[in-house]
């Protein structure tokens, strides 16, 4: 088979593949045997027509359409022999065949397209290191305090904190009860998840159980009605008022919530938590800035067709998404998403040349190192997690390619020049209001 290349643009290639008759034939047969298979003529048997009678009546159509089925096997063939990194589904642009002759096909694709990475080093990054404080560690246990929260009823006058359990019954404007409006068993809050008082902690402030009182609701509008709803007033009757009896934060709220001797051990825990995720996230910035660097200044075009898959893919995890509205506006999702394609693809292709211009590779044992390492961080055995990732072909492909990435990312890391900035909660507040 012969091929030849012509180069139309950095990512496009036009691939002129000529097969001779000695090529083709066998993929013909196949497709005479095919259809023998299920021939039925006058005088023979389905299936049992003599392949030469085949080949005589049926064999130039044969040819004809097997051409078709052929020219997806040709062209890959061809992307192997020539070393093609193609990205996108191969077109025929002109096909020469006549039967008994040599067949010739010329087919347009997109291939990954070829640059020179010129800068890689000696960029100026800041990485920020986050600074646990006592701040931090307080507002921690305040939370795990609250979590740990039991509910007791009260003999106490109802505070804006409490919540109440109540029969409402609807009245009209002479305080006559309305038949088929009585609602039974009621839990109501007084106040809002934020810790804003509410309509009813407004008026039932105060209140005990076995007291009733009259208050009046105004419901939310109705969907597509803008009116003004007319108040509704209700009867109330107490039955319990329940409070949060918050625990102690102190050596016993510690041993209660796992393997913590002491409050200071838990504390410890909390610092290296907090440290770990708010540093994540600042390593997570540092390396997407060093990405920035990087694709800024190594400039190269991506292929058109990588670009419209990528967001096909996008638009696609959108439509399956729950959350995903009815009516997708496909056109605005790629215009507001097509830099972000061309971001994420630039640096598929920059780690991929990367990963093989330095030979980075992911040996079995490292893998196997890294699941021992989450089962001890996430108290999970061992030997099951390592059994399911390695039984898992897909799984363990793209652990393996994390790694690799991950291998990479701290070899650029160290060629960088990085300035560390200690940070903490006082300046992540400023900054979140700076933001506002």
């Amino acid at each position: 088979m012969d091929v030849k290349i012509t180069e139309e643009a950095n990512w496009r290639r036009i691939v002129d593949v000529t097969a001779t008759q000695d090529e083709l034939r066998p993929e013909f047969e196949k497709a005479l045997k095919k259809l023998q298979k299920n021939l039925k003529l006058e005088g023979f048997r389905r299936g049992k027509v003599p392949m030469n009678m085949v080949r005589r009546l049926y064999g130039q159509r044969v040819e004809i359409e097997a051409i078709e089925d052929i020219l997806p096997s040709l062209f890959a063939k061809a992307a192997r022999q020539e070393n093609l990194k193609v990205v996108t589904r191969a077109s025929v642009e002109d096909l020469q065949y006549q039967p008994g002759t040599d067949l010739n096909a010329k087919f347009s694709v997109e291939v990954e397209p070829e640059f020179e990475l010129k800068k890689l080093e000696n960029f100026k990054l800041e990485k920020q290191i986050y600074a646990v404080d006592e701040e931090d560690i307080q507002h921690e246990l305040e939370r795990i305090q609250e979590s740990q929260a039991l509910w007791e009823v009260t003999e106490d006058a109802a505070t804006e904190k409490d919540f109440v359990t109540a029969d409402l019954q609807v009245v009209d404007q002479s305080g006559v009860p309305v038949i088929g409006e009585k609602f039974e068993g009621e839990t109501i809050a007084l106040s809002q998840k934020s810790g804003e008082v509410n309509e009813f902690g407004r008026q039932l402030n105060g209140v005990k159980a076995g007291d009733v009182r009259t208050i009046f609701m105004t419901p939310p509008p109705q969907e597509g009605d803008d009116k003004p709803q007319e108040q509704v007033q209700y009867e109330v009757t107490i039955k319990e008022v329940k409070r949060r009896i918050l625990p102690t934060i102190d050596d016993d709220l510690a041993k209660d919530l796992g393997d913590y001797e002491s409050l200071d051990a838990l504390k410890e825990e909390i610092r290296k938590s907090i440290s770990d995720s708010v540093q994540k996230r600042f390593d997570d910035s540092l390396e997407r800035s060093l990405i920035d660097e990087i694709i800024k200044n190594n400039s190269f075009e991506v292929p058109e067709g990588m670009v419209k898959s990528y967001l096909d893919n996008l638009i696609e995890r959108f439509k399956s998404s729950n959350n995903s509205p009815e009516e997708l506006d496909e056109q605005a999702v790629r215009e507001n998403y097509k830099a972000n394609a061309i971001w994420s693809i630039k640096w598929h292709l920059i780690q991929k040349q990367l990963i093989e211009m330095n030979n980075i590779e992911v040996s079995d044992d490292e893998v196997q190192e890294w699941v021992k390492e989450f089962a001890e961080k996430n108290k999970v055995d061992f030997k099951r997690a390592w059994n399911q990732t390695k039984n898992d072909k897909q799984q363990l492909e793209r652990l393996r390619e994390d790694l690799q990435d991950k291998k990479l990312m701290e070899s650029l890391l160290e060629k960088q020049k990085i300035k560390e900035k200690k940070v903490t909660r006082k300046d992540l507040m400023k900054q979140s209001e700076i933001q506002k």
